[in-house]
């Protein structure tokens, strides 16, 4: 869990490093532009959270006999898959290098006092080799800790809206809600 929670405060880091500052003075449709960076550095740091933990979970599983993807290997280990799984990792390694570089090439919009992007790009790679490595009961005690915590999430996001629309409803007060929501 505690892998996960890292891996997570490091996306946060790259991505206040990396977004525009709102509110910046004399510069309109700011929100329009925020929502577009961050839609954009979203996609090429899942990009490279994806395509890292594939490769360093392919490496580990040809490495490592006590990994999850080890176990995996350990049943089928010809030469042949011993090979696929190597170009499979090397491919996956150069896509996240690729996002990596175009996310170290994005305009920091003067958040410099954040310091830079590569130490929390690297820590993130870290933990995921952390995570590749650990054995197939880690790796599903984490999937089944990571469901329940998404499913508490949604659960009570959507008692939580239910309540705030009802509470609307009965004040008359949705035009308001909609322009809170919007906002």
């Amino acid at each position: 869990g505690v892998l996960v929670s890292f891996c997570l405060a490091n996306c946060s880091l790259v991505m206040l490093i990396l977004l525009p500052k709102e509110g910046v003075e004399g510069a309109e449709g700011t929100a329009a532009i925020v929502a577009a960076a961050r839609t954009q550095i979203g996609q090429w740091l899942v990009g490279y959270c994806g395509f890292a933990f594939v490769a360093m979970s392919m490496l580990a599983g040809v490495v490592l006999d006590s990994s999850f993807m080890g176990k995996l290997f350990l049943d089928v280990a010809t030469h042949t898959s011993l090979v696929v799984a190597a170009s499979i990792a090397s491919v996956s390694g150069a896509a996240a290098l690729y996002c990596v570089v175009r996310l170290a090439c994005m305009d920091r919009h003067n958040n410099e006092d954040l310091g830079d992007v590569w130490i929390p790009l690297l820590a993130l790679l870290f933990n995921l080799m952390m995570l590749a490595t650990l054995s197939l009961q880690g790796m599903l005690i984490i999937i089944g800790y990571f469901a329940v915590v998404l499913l508490v999430y949604f659960l009570y996001s959507v008692r939580k809206s239910r309540k705030q629309g009802a509470e609307a409803e009965q004040s008359g007060g949705g035009a308001e809600l909609l322009e809170s929501c919007t906002d």
